[in-house]
């Protein structure tokens, strides 16, 4: 029981951090895109991002966005659109590191692993 108590509270804490870090992130983006002059509707056809995702992560609306993995990846590409560094500002927002590596790479599996009747 205690475990389960121990995963709900970190679950918790990092679920805050994800908050805090969304609403940083998305002002930050926010700014530049006011600066760039450039609307939600010019940086959704360029990302291909829907509109209400973009909203999203500039409010730092958590709830609307889909699973933390993914929101990296959205704000890497918004952050690519605006000519920002994606790749720092998507490492910007904590996720689980237990998630990553919860499945094998199919590198791993038996299926994929070279054998000697290959070679011939």
């Amino acid at each position: 029981m205690s475990r389960v108590r121990t995963m709900s509270r970190h679950g918790s804490h990092l679920e805050g951090q994800q908050v805090e870090q969304l609403a940083e992130i998305g002002q930050s983006l926010r700014q530049v895109r006011q600066e760039s002059l450039l609307s939600l509707e010019q940086v959704n056809s360029t990302t291909l991002i829907r509109q209400s995702l973009l909203m999203a992560i500039e409010d730092g609306n958590l709830s609307a966005l889909p699973e933390p993995v993914y929101i990296r990846g959205l704000i890497k590409r918004y952050a690519d659109a605006l000519g920002l560094n994606g790749d720092d500002m998507a490492a910007q927002f904590p996720i689980d590191p237990s998630v990553r590596s919860s499945r094998p790479s199919w590198r791993d599996l038996p299926a994929a692993q070279l054998r000697p009747l290959h070679l011939y």
